[in-house]
């Protein structure tokens, strides 16, 4: 005979799992998916004003970067193959900054 898989007892009380992501009201250093004290996903905006505010105290980008992250903008660079400038955007599913002239890895990070 095979092994039942899974029952269902109403006796026990149903498990409601917890959310993965935490939830509450967001601040510096918090996860930038994190959601609202409801429960309510943030909006893109939200996500990539929160990706840079968190990355605003690394000394690498610079203080005029430094200042225009902290208040929730990207920065900018001169792209060293058109020596145009460009600005940083925000993976919104995995919330990495990345610059829109570097190659995407198709394998993704596995970290």
């Amino acid at each position: 005979s095979e092994p039942v898989l899974a029952t269902y007892d109403q006796s026990q009380p149903i498990q409601i799992p917890e959310p993965i992501l935490p939830r509450g009201r967001w601040h510096h250093g918090l996860d930038p998916l994190m959601l609202s004290a409801g429960g309510a996903s943030p909006k893109a905006a939200s996500v990539r004003s929160r990706v840079w505010k968190n990355h605003a105290d690394e000394h690498y980008w610079g203080t005029e970067n430094q200042e225009r992250m902290r208040t929730g903008k990207p920065p900018r660079r001169t792209n060293p193959a058109t020596a145009k400038v460009e600005t940083a955007s925000v993976d919104l599913i995995s919330a990495r900054p990345y610059w829109k002239s570097t190659a995407v890895d198709p394998f993704g990070d596995a970290t």
